[in-house]
């Protein structure tokens, strides 16, 4: 079972870039892995969700690490918010302590403004 300590670990690994999925997950008829690439707007979180971690390059783009517990699952996703330059933002995973990973999920990508990526279990 993933630990809240992953995500946190995955936004190190994070790079400034962003795209989403605009599945809603507003009663999270979901569970774990079945609910990657869900929006998390629209969840009511049983805690959080929260800002776990933050990023940012003065002046360009500003990338934090979110996340949030539901029916005693964490779930992560990221967020950017850039001024004018072509940045973006995903979320790398690992179920094995970091050892191996599977990468690039819930990419963004955007020339200006905020975007955030899907949540993943």
């Amino acid at each position: 079972m993933l630990t809240r300590a992953l995500p946190v670990a995955a936004m190190a690994l994070a790079t400034l870039v962003t795209t989403g999925n605009p599945a809603s997950a507003a009663g999270l008829g979901c569970s774990g892995y079945a609910c990657d690439g869900w929006d998390p707007g629209p969840v009511s979180w049983d805690s959080g969700p929260t800002t776990d971690s933050t990023a940012t390059v003065d002046g360009y783009a500003t990338v934090a690490l979110r996340s949030g517990k539901k029916d005693g699952r964490w779930y992560g996703w990221a967020k950017t918010a850039t001024r004018y330059y072509k940045y973006g933002v995903w979320i790398d995973r690992s179920t094995d302590g970091g050892k191996t990973w599977d990468g690039t999920r819930g990419y963004e990508h955007r020339d200006g403004g905020d975007a955030y990526t899907s949540m993943q279990y």
